[in-house]
This record gives C-alpha cells, sequence and structure tokens, in this order.
C-alpha cells in the first residue's frame, strides 16, 4: 500500500513539513501485501494545521480538517470515514472484506511464528521487545492481520506506541527504542486521555527487524495469571470473542480455522515471567519447576 499527500498549497506547505514527515515515517511499511487484485493507495489532503493534535485522525477528519480517500487512482476514489485517531485505516473495504484484525501482537522466532492475545497494557509489547534483542523478528504489534482465505498470518509493520501512561515506560528495550527514534519525531499528546505517545518503527533499532513474508501460526498464547498447556478449543474462542477485533468474515470461524492448524494447542500464559515464557517459545513445552 502506498499513501499519496495530495494537494498540499505551495504557500503552506512549511506549516504541513512536520505533519507530513513525521506521518511518512510512521507510515513508510506496506501495512499488507498483495491486498485483494491490485494495490490500493491512500490519498491524503490537509486542509488545515492543527497544532499538537495535527495527528489524531479522526477526529480532524469529523472536523473537515483532513480528507482521506482510497482507490487505484485519483479518477477512482472512495472517502474513509472512521472513528479511528489514527491510521492506518483497517477498516477500508479493500482490508477488512480480506483480512480479520485481532487485538495481539506476533513474532517470528527460530523459524516458527508465535502470537500472543491479551488485554490492553498486560505486558506484551515489553516482552515482544525484550525478544528482539533474543533473534526474535516483529510481525505484528498490536494488532494481528490474518488473511481470511488461507488464515496466514501477514506482516503488519505499525510503528509500535511508547506511551508514558506504560507500567515499564523506562525498561531497557522501550528506552532503547525512545533513543532510536528520529530526532524529528514529535509525541502524540490526547489531552482528554493524558497520554502522551510516540509511534516507532524497531527498525530504527540497530539489530531489531521485521519479518516480512506470510506465514502460517504456529503457535498461540492467552495471558493469564498463570501456565497452562492444552487449551481447548472452546476456551479458545471465548477468549479471543473478548478481544477487539474487525472482520467482514465469520469470525468465530476463521478461530476455529487456526485452532486446527496449530502446531499445538494454545497456552495460557503469564506474560511477565519473561524467562518462562522465554523457555516457553524456545521448546514450545512448560518447564516443570
Amino acid at each position: 500500500m502506498t499513501i499519496d499527500w495530495g494537494l498540499i498549497d505551495t504557500a503552506l506547505l512549511g506549516a504541513y513539513k512536520q505533519i507530513i514527515e513525521q506521518l511518512s515515517y510512521i507510515y513508510k511499511p506496506e501495512i499488507v501485501s498483495n491486498v485483494g487484485d491490485s494495490e490500493v493507495t491512500y490519498y491524503i489532503d490537509i486542509h488545515s494545521s492543527t497544532g499538537e493534535n495535527a495527528l489524531l485522525f479522526g477526529e480532524n477528519i469529523e472536523k473537515g480538517l483532513i480528507d482521506v480517500s482510497y482507490g487505484k487512482s485519483r479518477n477512482d476514489l472512495k472517502t474513509w470515514k472512521s472513528n479511528t485517531t489514527i491510521l492506518p485505516p483497517i477498516s477500508l473495504a479493500p482490508l477488512v472484506n480480506a483480512f480479520t484484525f485481532i487485538h495481539g501482537c506476533a513474532l517470528l522466532l527460530d523459524g516458527k511464528t508465535h502470537v500472543i492475545f491479551g488485554p490492553s497494557r498486560s505486558g506484551k509489547t515489553t516482552f515482544i521487545l525484550s525478544m528482539l534483542d533474543k533473534g526474535a523478528s516483529l510481525i505484528s504489534d498490536d494488532i494481528v492481520a490474518v488473511r481470511n482465505s488461507n488464515w496466514f498470518l501477514m506482516p503488519f509493520p505499525k510503528a509500535v506506541a511508547v506511551r508514558n501512561t506504560n507500567d515499564f515506560y523506562f525498561q531497557p528495550q522501550l528506552n532503547k527504542l525512545r533513543m532510536a527514534a528520529p530526532e524529528s519525531l514529535r509525541s502524540i499528546y490526547i489531552p482528554k486521555l493524558g497520554l502522551d505517545s510516540y509511534l516507532i518503527h524497531i527498525d530504527s533499532v540497530p539489530g531489531w527487524r521485521y519479518s516480512h513474508d506470510p506465514l502460517k501460526i504456529d503457535y498461540i498464547y492467552l495471558i493469564s495469571d498463570n501456565f497452562e498447556s492444552d487449551v481447548d478449543l472452546l476456551t479458545f474462542i471465548q477468549y479471543l470473542l473478548a478481544q477487539a477485533t474487525m472482520s467482514d468474515s465469520s469470525y468465530v470461524t476463521t478461530l476455529v480455522h487456526i485452532f486446527n492448524l496449530l502446531q499445538a494447542p494454545p497456552f495460557l500464559v503469564d506474560i511477565r515471567n519473561h524467562e518462562k515464557m522465554f523457555q516457553l517459545l524456545h521448546t514450545h513445552h512448560l518447564p516443570t519447576y
């Protein structure tokens, strides 16, 4: 997918330069590969600068300050309307028809894919970043994209959100990510939430990398208070039904197919116990101690 910044008045270009630079950095990778029969381009027209909250797309779309349309060319465009506050606009028809999006994260380690589901602020991103120091590649953070036609896990290299509300804000991996961010990168501040967030690509850190290939899902981990193996299909579906999702396909049917293609039944895990998690991802068996 590509992004076209549309028609911007050259007299106002200076006012938008920082916005365009930041958004170009945040959304530089392809969102997903091979969407439908051809690539889709997002056309973004900026009508007015919005100061510190210039990146809150949902708010600015509602105010008419920013237009987002999509299509194969400028002559065949549809308007995107969504309450989503920041791109990528996964509610666009070419995406939501082709994929199921689930709140979670995924990584590639030793040739196997590992997907982690759980509530927000449960430690998923912190653990994922710690695995990048151990040779893993990031498939996706925050959003897991599954292709509806074959239930493969799709690369979704969106920038990682580093929030000041994160309990691990000064944890070594998060600090490493913050330090690697471009000097021009601004935080996104949401006053009503008191939230200050940076969106940073992990490949800004030397040695950290994205995985770029569609892959079968091998192992799934469901965040809990303890460790348990052999999670059954019903428990798996009930857990995933509680996760935020977006899909025009049958969600339960998709979950059944994913479950049946796993190399082992899902695990319940305490993701804050990094030592046990490291062993589990390497051996695919729960430690006995």
